[in-house]
């Protein structure tokens, strides 16, 4: 019986996992769209494409690797991600 519990909680977490892989892809893909493209100076929207696409790819690895979700892996993460959004 606890076995089959156990079964269902991972289930239950490879659902939300995936779920919120999809979010990030999709929020990827939206925020990709809405961005300024002025193909005399390119520069810019290459380095905002970069940044976000950063963005979504540490938040899809972090997700799909629950090993790595220890005090001392997940903030080299957490501070990647960080550093984004203050640049």
């Amino acid at each position: 019986m606890t076995e089959s519990r156990d079964d269902g909680g991972r289930d239950e977490f490879q659902a939300f996992v995936t779920g919120y892989v999809d979010n990030a892809l999709q929020g990827l893909d939206e925020r990709w769209e809405l961005a300024p493209l002025d193909l005399y100076d390119a520069v810019p929207y290459e380095v905002l494409g970069s940044l976000i696409a950063r963005q979504a790819s540490l938040a899809v690895e972090l997700a799909r690797a629950p090993q790595v979700w220890t005090p001392n892996a997940a903030p080299l993460f957490l501070r990647a991600m960080t550093e984004v959004v203050i640049t």
